[in-house]
């Protein structure tokens, strides 16, 4: 299964341009967004970015799966504020909405 926050962490490294500077953002390791995102080409069965020293650059398949990347994060991270506005005014929300953001919160 297709982990979201490995799908996060490949578009952060794209679009900040390594996995260095996606480092500050994500408060992970380079090398913990690293071996997120070489599970994410394993799960996918396609190399998706071509790391030389600390360049990195897309592979033809990466730069096709980044534009979906980049839709399905943005998807999640509507999906959770909607859920968010919709737990305004609850004291306590239930196990299933609980576990719903925890699916939709690649920040976790």
């Amino acid at each position: 299964m297709i982990e979201l926050k490995h799908v996060y962490l490949f578009t952060l490294v794209v679009d900040l341009g390594g996995f260095d500077k996606a480092s500050g953002t994500a408060r992970l390791t380079p090398s913990s967004i690293r071996q997120r995102v070489c599970e994410l080409e394993s799960t996918l069965g396609a190399k998706l970015l071509n790391c030389v020293g600390r360049t990195i650059s897309m592979t033809v398949v990466g730069a096709g799966f980044y534009s979906y990347a980049v839709q399905v994060v943005r998807s999640a991270s509507l999906a959770r504020a909607a859920l968010h506005a919709e737990l305004d005014g609850r004291l306590e929300p239930d196990t299933a909405t609980l576990e719903i953001l925890s699916y939709l919160d690649p920040f976790q």
